[in-house]
């Protein structure tokens, strides 16, 4: 137990110490926050009044528009074209709106500006749209009550109902669309983390194995203890990984914009019902990841091969990552439902199931339950082959080293039995 704490700590020590380890970490934070700040200053910026002036004739128009309360412009009156390009070049004003009525009251108007005030095109749109239909509506002797049933719209939203096995029924709040995102948000972290520690763990053995001091280690440290080793040093330095996102996430919910978010996203009615079973399958399948890319790594005799290792598993995880996209109008489709099953991939299609509310009790334990026993058996197999796999150095590729290493695990297995008896 000793010794095995002691790899633990030099793995977790050796790569929490790289450059490399908190450059993935803190990439993805610096990234959004960049994001989130060019968002925050645009809104800002947008949300400031764009003094535009009127160039029209029609006086009785003019006046409409200063009527009007918008949050987007304020209005001022001009008496020709050339007066305002003159105060646009001395950025007095953002822009001018040249107006003119047809004889059958239709406003044609052209805004000009030079580009500051693109972003508010549509709300100009609906300013227009708003006096044209106070014009249509005094044409036609509407009142403004009138105007105001014209314009009314149904109010429509989203239920989502339930059935036990009782028939009982269940009507709550839909909850589809955040939750689609959450699983996306889920799936998305176990890519990142697939393809961070898969990485790392595949180089961290094979790079031991390139040296080729195994021998040395392996005469002093029994071979699973070694194994066992690197993988929960690993698994420390995801927890550290886990907890910084953990920590960033908690210090934007204390920002205004994260308090707004929040009264908007409640995240105890996302995770309600059989969604929070989302956490698990991310957990045990990021480790399960870990356990491949052991696995892989021991099989490797450079460390450069150990990086190539990592495609096959990335494209499986890209197939299952997308086919529950592809599958999108179908979230039963029967195959969505046998993928739901298969370790590994299931990590990605179960959010989709659960995100669309149908994934059934029976189905989800199974699915975790098939998860976990693989895991398990995975670890424990890779850890017996572990002595075999760090000793054999061949080129003939990962399948072929995979092989002869089960080859050479028997005969050793045989000859223990044969020493034995003897």
């Amino acid at each position: 137990m000793n010794k095995l704490w002691v790899i633990t700590l030099s793995v977790f020590k050796k790569n929490i110490k790289s450059i490399g380890f908190w450059t993935i970490v803190l990439s993805p934070i610096l990234s959004i926050s960049i994001a989130i700040a060019i968002g925050y200053f645009t809104i800002n910026k947008d949300s400031q009044n764009c003094l535009i002036a009127i160039v029209s004739e029609n006086q009785e128009l003019k006046l409409e528009f200063f009527r009007l309360k918008s949050t987007d412009f304020k209005f001022k009156s001009a008496k020709n074209e050339k007066q305002v390009q003159k105060q646009m070049q001395d950025e007095k004003i953002d822009g001018y709106l040249k107006i003119e009525t047809s004889k059958n009251s239709v406003i044609h108007a052209e805004l000009y500006d030079s580009g500051s005030i693109k972003n508010k095109a549509d709300s100009m749109q609906q300013i227009l749209q708003t006096i044209q239909q106070k014009i249509n509506a005094a044409k036609l002797n509407l009142s403004a009550a009138d105007l105001t049933k014209l314009n009314s719209y149904p109010q429509f939203k989203k239920t989502q109902i339930s059935f036990d096995e009782n028939g009982k029924v269940t009507t709550k709040k839909d909850k589809f669309d955040m939750r689609s995102i959450a699983s996306i948000v889920f799936t998305v972290l176990i890519v990142l983390f697939i393809m961070t520690y898969f990485s790392m763990i595949a180089v961290e053995i094979a790079n031991e194995k390139g040296t080729r001091s195994m021998e040395i280690i392996l005469s002093s440290i029994e071979s699973k203890t070694h194994f066992y080793g690197k993988i929960f040093g690993m698994v420390l330095l995801a927890i550290v990984h886990f907890s910084i996102y953990a920590i960033a996430v908690i210090c934007f919910c204390l920002t205004n914009l994260g308090k707004s978010l929040l009264q908007e996203i409640h995240l105890g009615d996302i995770f309600s019902g059989l969604f929070w079973w989302i956490i698990p399958f991310t957990l045990v399948s990021i480790f399960l990841s870990m356990c491949l890319a052991a696995l892989a790594g021991s099989l490797v005799s450079r460390t450069e091969d150990a990086q190539k290792t990592m495609q096959p598993f990335v494209i499986l995880a890209m197939l299952a990552f997308y086919l529950p996209m592809i599958l999108s109008n179908d979230p039963t489709n029967i195959i969505l439902r046998v993928v739901s099953y298969i370790p590994y991939m299931s990590a990605f299609v179960m959010p989709s199931q659960l995100a669309n509310a149908v994934a059934t009790i029976p189905q989800v334990v199974i699915s975790f339950t098939i998860l976990i026993i693989f895991t398990g058996a995975l670890l424990s197999f890779s850890a017996n082959l572990y002595k075999s796999n760090v000793l054999l150095y061949s080129d003939n590729g990962l399948l072929n080293n995979l092989k002869q290493s089960l080859k050479n695990a028997r005969v050793e297995t045989l000859a223990s039995k044969v020493s034995r008896k003897d």
